[in-house]
């Protein structure tokens, strides 16, 4: 305990009652004239009573003027809801559960149906039963980032389940990270901390995304591969790196006029397409596949 002698008169300055004290307690002494002179700078009045040995209190008096009451800002926590999310279902993938406490309490007040998830595994598990609107997801999580959680997901069998929209949920606000995200599968990102009608407006954009069908269906081929996950990746790695070449000579054959072609393009690339589910093209496959050359009779031989 510092020990402080009382000045003798007003405009003295306080002194340590001994001169080891700073070796043995630390600091100079200048607090408490500091303090003095701050609140005389308020027109106030700094006292000391110090007994040694016993201890010291110190006291000031300042008068201020009243101050006005505070003005209440209205509230507008809310007001920005509009009803939208009503009723929807949300997928809440977070390892971190202050986090998890925070966006709950938001999603809860929108009347969203919540699930959550403490990490990605348990949130694929719950998305493999359950049917959501929209997934929120960390990126930073252990065993699974949210990016791999997000390849997992458009890697399911059940195209709608494959393609729920997907907001991830991050520290990193640099747009290369963004772009990476994007590419991953996600649709869109915010930043933490984020505000309550920044994440609304968020879901709510997702929420209204077009329900178009599934543009493509793994089901034939993930029974085809009998639980070899790596015979599945390898075919689509080998679609997507050929299929952008024949439907390059595709369009050329067909400006040509060279019909003959484009049927046989048609039907070299035919199987590839039922073997990987892609929707919205039997109809243009068949229309095509008429364009095969007539097989023309051998003439046969004449003995003279």
């Amino acid at each position: 305990m510092h020990h402080w002698a009382s000045p003798a008169k007003k405009g003295l300055n306080f002194t340590q009652a001994y001169a080891d004290t700073t070796r043995q307690f630390g600091g100079t002494g200048l607090g408490l004239s500091i303090s003095r002179a701050l609140v005389a700078q308020l027109g106030g009045n700094l006292s000391l009573r110090s007994t040694p040995g016993q201890g010291s209190t110190c006291a000031f008096t300042l008068t201020l003027p009243k101050a006005e009451a505070p003005v209440v800002a209205p509230n507008v926590v809310g007001t920005f809801v509009t009803g939208a999310l009503t009723s929807r279902r949300v997928l809440l993938v977070e390892d971190n559960e202050i986090n998890r406490e925070v966006a709950c309490f938001m999603l809860e007040e929108w009347g969203v149906i919540l699930e959550e998830a403490v990490d990605g595994e348990e949130g694929l598990r719950l998305l493999a039963d359950n049917v959501c609107d929209v997934v929120l997801v960390d990126i930073q999580m252990p065993l699974m980032s949210g990016v791999e959680v997000t390849r997992a997901v458009r890697q399911l069998p059940d195209p709608v389940r494959a393609q729920v929209p997907i907001l991830a949920l991050t520290a990193n606000a640099f747009r290369e990270d963004n772009e990476r995200y994007r590419s991953a599968g996600m649709n869109d990102c915010l930043a933490k901390p984020f505000e309550e009608e920044e994440l609304y407006h968020k879901l709510d954009a997702l929420r209204v995304l077009p329900r178009t069908a599934a543009p493509y269906d793994l089901t034939k081929l993930r029974a085809m591969a009998h639980g070899r996950e790596a015979f599945v990746t390898k075919i689509i790695r080998s679609f997507l790196t050929n299929s952008p070449t024949s439907l390059v000579q595709l369009q050329e054959a067909a400006a040509a006029g060279q019909w003959g072609k484009v049927a046989e393009l048609t039907l070299h690339i035919k199987p590839n397409l039922a073997a990987l589910g892609v929707a919205g093209v039997t109809n243009v496959v068949a229309v095509l596949e008429k364009f095969r050359a007539p097989i023309r009779p051998v003439p046969s031989a004449r003995c003279w």
